[in-house]
């Protein structure tokens, strides 16, 4: 018999009425490293993260608002600028 550095059994996972891991087992022989990862997210920056919106909105909005903040203090942003937040958001 292998020594065991990590012995698991029967771990469960719930998120209210959701359950994503049910009774999982893991054993882990000592000298192996062993890294458990969760599923990719839909990437999101802070905005999108603290709002809950679409990151693909928030882009464009956060960049209209630079735009219009910008334009109050009478320095126009170049043509990059002002195309860049639409073209991130879409293609995100």
């Amino acid at each position: 018999m292998t020594d065991l550095a990590v012995t698991a059994i029967g771990l469960t996972k719930r998120n209210g009425e959701r359950v994503p891991v049910d009774a999982l087992h893991v054993e882990v022989p000592t000298g192996q490293v062993v890294a458990l990862r969760r599923p990719e997210r839909r990437r999101q920056d802070g905005a999108a993260r603290a709002t809950g919106l679409p990151f693909g909105l928030v882009n464009p909005i956060i960049g209209l608002t630079a735009v219009v903040l910008a334009a109050t203090r009478g320095v126009w942003p170049g043509p990059g600028t002002l195309v860049q937040p639409l073209v991130v958001g879409l293609t995100v």
